[in-house]
């Protein structure tokens, strides 16, 4: 019986493969032609990791006769807007004396390209301190890390959290998140700073009510929020009344036969409701505005209900042909106090990213990490206003920071009251860690109140 089992034992053994050695996945991606990953960076003496979406990855699957790579051809470009506000928010905090007591944040701003591969190598970067993707290596430099900020889908907000509450670091989101990442049994050190997905449904269906409109389109993305949203949404508007003609889910950069077929037969239908999660505006207009160029007749303008809480920017003003008007939700901003230092706008160079940050190639001999960082050099809004761009600050992604900042100060004056009190004031103490300034056992994480959303036009 013995020899049977050791007989089996050795047939599980994975046996060399005969013939050419295959090619190594590297753990980082390639540098082809500037198209590396790249983060923004600033040092602070304490740093909080972002993670945002600034291309979405357009090829699916990957060969496995090539190292993978990314190619010119196989991004899009959503948008460098989320990253640069949290950038000036950040800013704003640093000169604000009354938030920070002699200490600074720095940020490490990384693209998740909508990719859970692609987050867990940049997490691994943020959370490796040496010189190679390796957790703990303490040997380089010395980052204090703060914080994990981030506005992914599910799977990334998981893949995410799975590191994070390993090394107790706090993740907040500021996106509206999943049912799933609520269970703190599981994800002990994940804060929301926004209600559940779906909080203003009722709204959108009171306003259908209200202008009468109920013969209307349902549009989603092609994943498992989108599958989410027409589960939960179509129900309610049923139970008011409001017919669902179209409804159809979609990838922008997918084949979009079925929805051009849906529109062409039900023209009579002018209201659209789109759930959208990280696609741009102008990507999902450009599918309906060439079914509308294609239809013979004249087509009328759609009104289009956006469920999302985002800013967009719109450049291609030829999409907006056979669109009467777009409505967006958004928050009542509170009256801020005297003193504030948030600005509702900035002004920034049409070229700031060669004149505030120095970017090179970073990746060391014998280490796996290799990835375009730049360091920033020079404020990136400025004070001159001519021949500069104005950009609209948000204020939720300042609040986020103006948070954190809060939470950080009160855990020093934490320390040094106790410190005082035990007669142990010294001088040169350590940084505080992450958990000690937040955690499951310090309580939630509490972002400045938010008052009811509003409903706004878009332009």
């Amino acid at each position: 019986m013995m020899h049977l089992l050791l007989l089996l034992l050795v047939l599980l053994v994975s046996m060399p493969v005969s013939g050419k050695r295959g090619l190594k996945c590297p753990l980082s991606l390639e540098h082809q032609d500037g198209n590396s990953p790249w983060s923004f960076y600033r040092p602070g003496d304490h740093l909080v990791g972002i993670f945002t979406t600034v291309y979405t990855m357009l090829q699916t699957s990957w060969l496995f006769n090539m190292a993978p790579s990314i190619q010119p051809d196989s991004r899009k470009s959503i948008g460098f807007l989320n990253g640069l506000q949290l950038i000036v928010a950040i800013q704003m905090v640093n000169k604000n004396s009354q938030l920070l007591h002699n200490l600074t944040l720095g940020y490490d701003i990384h693209d998740n390209y909508e990719s859970p591969l692609r987050t867990s190598n940049a997490l691994l970067d943020i959370l490796s301190t040496g010189e190679a993707n390796v957790p703990n290596y303490s040997c380089g430099r010395k980052e204090n890390l703060l914080a994990l900020l981030d506005r992914a889908t599910r799977d990334i907000s998981i893949q995410i959290s799975t590191l994070a509450d390993l090394y107790k670091v706090p993740q907040i989101s500021y996106e509206t998140s999943s049912e799933a990442l609520s269970d703190k049994s599981q994800f002990p050190f994940f804060n929301e700073l926004l209600p559940k997905k779906g909080f203003q449904y009722p709204a959108i269906v009171q306003l259908l009510l209200h202008f009468r409109w109920t013969l209307i389109g349902l549009f989603a993305s092609d994943t498992g929020n989108g599958e989410n949203f027409m589960r939960i949404f179509t129900p309610m508007l049923v139970r008011n009344g409001i017919c669902v003609v179209i409804s159809q889910k979609f990838s922008t950069t997918g084949p979009t036969a079925a929805l051009r077929e849906a529109l062409s037969k039900w023209r009579q239908v002018h209201v659209f409701v789109h759930f959208m999660e990280f696609d741009s505006i102008e990507d999902r207009i450009l599918p309906f505005h060439l079914t509308f160029e294609d239809l013979s007749g004249p087509s009328e303008g759609k009104v289009w209900i956006l469920t999302n809480f985002s800013q967009f920017e719109l450049r291609n003003h030829k999409l907006l042909k056979y669109i009467h008007s777009i409505w967006s939700f958004g928050y009542l901003a509170k009256e801020r106090p005297v003193g504030d230092a948030f600005e509702p706008y900035f002004f920034v160079d049409n070229q700031f990213r060669n004149h505030s940050f120095r970017c090179f190639l970073h990746k060391r001999i014998c280490s796996v990490k290799g990835r375009k960082r730049c360091t920033q050099k020079a404020p990136v809004e400025t004070q001159r206003k001519r021949n500069r761009i104005q950009m609209r600050n948000d204020p939720h992604s300042y609040n986020i920071i103006q948070t954190l900042a809060q939470a950080l100060n009160a855990a020093y004056s934490s320390r040094k009251r106790r410190r005082r009190k035990e007669g142990e004031e010294r001088l040169g103490s350590p940084r505080l860690q992450p958990w000690q300034v937040w955690g499951p056992n310090r309580g939630p994480l509490i972002l400045i109140p938010l008052e009811r959303s509003r409903v706004g036009w878009v332009f």
